[in-house]
């Protein structure tokens, strides 16, 4: 049996907001550790988050970015290169 569904709700207080942030986050690297590991697959995970100063700050995971930007460039050839078998133009049907 699943979890009960929750609603989202924008926290508006700041010391909350960050603490469940940094929970969510924690939570999310575990899951992609865990989904990497167990598939035997490359995955990485990029979060924005806005800093003390205002900045926004990407943190990825894994957290060398030689290692997400192969990853990507690995998703981005693969997408590239790979024709969709679902969309069809208006000449595949006549």
């Amino acid at each position: 049996m699943g979890h009960a569904r929750i609603t989202l709700k924008h926290i508006s207080k700041e010391r909350s907001h960050k603490t469940t942030l940094m929970l969510r986050k924690k939570g999310l690297i575990k899951k992609i550790f865990e989904f990497s590991t167990m598939c035997g697959v490359e995955a990485c995970l990029i979060v924005y988050d806005n800093g003390n100063n205002g900045d926004v700050a990407p943190l990825t995971c894994p957290r060398d970015p030689t290692v997400v930007h192969s990853i990507l460039q690995k998703y981005e050839s693969k997408k590239n290169n790979e024709k969709s078998h679902k969309n069809f133009g208006i000449q595949d049907i006549f």
